[in-house]
């Protein structure tokens, strides 16, 4: 379970107003981050930041809010985030 994953809208997260901390930003990711990850992972790491507040309250930049977004997609799609883009992009006329 996601804290407060019953409360944030995809709308708090399109906004940045999920109350969500930054799990870019915590000292460890650059080295993290050298290496492939998938959506599932990122949210795993979103889900150990502190909140930045409680959600709907307040705007604070986190690319959390985008990880949590592409895990929606994936969910929704059935589709890893990676294929989905790819498929959308390619049905689109130019």
């Amino acid at each position: 379970m996601f804290p407060n994953g019953d409360k944030i809208t995809v709308e708090e997260l399109l906004t940045h107003y999920s109350g969500l901390g930054d799990a870019s930003a915590q000292p460890d990711y650059n080295e993290w981050s050298r290496f492939p990850q998938t959506a599932a992972a990122l949210v795993e790491r979103a889900k150990k930041v502190p909140r930045q507040s409680e959600p709907g309250t307040s705007y604070f930049y986190s690319n959390s809010n985008y990880h949590i977004l592409a895990f929606l997609i994936e969910k929704v799609s059935g589709q890893n985030y990676g294929d989905f883009l790819e498929q959308k992009s390619l049905s689109r006329p130019e």
